[in-house]
């Protein structure tokens, strides 16, 4: 019996204990910090490349867009501005052709009244004109439900001592401004749509004439003019106003 045993063999590798290197793990880790720097720079690189252009022209559209509306905006300022004065100027207008139109208006009236008392006084005083008792001795005008459409009661009447029966047509016309300028509407004008026939009376002392006269819209009336034509003589003019027309009563 031997004293000595055998070594046991073993199919298991031989374990090495290798000396620890700081200075190949510090290699190790620098590999891989400029592999993966180089990377991203290669990724950034490649990324600029490819859609710069496209970031570039966006933003050179993005200042022509924000200088596009900078005008724009300058411009619906000025335009607001010169909106504005003119607005104002339509507005002086307005009030200067209503101002206008308001003095012709008065004016009318006030040459009607003094033609008005004119033709008394010459009556008054008497004269040599045949039938210059004849004249419109009132007027009386309503306005209907219709826009502008004023029904009319025209009384005629002759102050002569011996009166006889006078015969003959009567017609009217009406003076006013429109648009600021000075208008007058015929005969023809105001009973548009009746035929626009003159009014035929006979009378001794008093004939009343009634019908219907049309004034468009926008004008102003002032004055009527009416005129008397009889068979035998000259004819003769009355002015009569419309306010004074209007405020007549039957």
């Amino acid at each position: 019996m031997s004293f000595f045993r055998s070594p046991v063999r073993s199919d298991r590798p031989a374990l090495k204990i290798a000396p620890h290197d700081p200075l190949r793990e510090w290699r190790i880790h620098l590999y891989w910090f400029l592999t993966t720097s180089v990377l991203i720079v290669v990724i950034l690189v490649y990324a600029r490349l490819v859609t710069a252009p496209g970031f570039s022209d966006l933003r050179v559209e993005r200042n022509e867009a924000r200088t596009e509306a900078r005008q724009a905006l300058r411009k619906l300022s000025e335009t607001n501005a010169r909106l504005a004065i003119a607005e104002r100027r339509v507005q002086v207008a307005d009030e200067a052709g209503r101002a206008l139109e308001k003095t012709l208006v008065e004016r009318l009236a006030r040459e009607a009244r003094l033609k008005a008392d004119l033709n008394f006084y010459e009556r008054m005083l008497g004269g040599e004109q045949k039938n210059q008792g004849l004249s419109a001795f009132s007027l009386s005008l309503k306005a209907s439900g219709a826009p502008g459409v004023y029904r009319f009661t025209l009384t005629l009447a002759q102050n002569l001592r011996d009166a006889q029966v006078i015969s003959g047509l009567t017609s009217m016309r009406l003076d006013g401004a429109l648009d600021g300028a000075l208008k007058s509407l015929e005969w023809a004008e105001l009973t548009r749509g009746t035929g626009g026939a003159a009014l035929p009376f006979s009378f001794k002392y008093f004939a009343r004439l009634e019908g219907q006269i049309i004034v468009p819209e926008g004008f102003q009336p002032a004055t009527f003019t009416v005129r008397m034509d009889p068979e035998e003589g000259t004819a003769i003019t009355n002015q009569i106003a419309w306010n004074q027309a209007l405020t007549t009563e039957d």
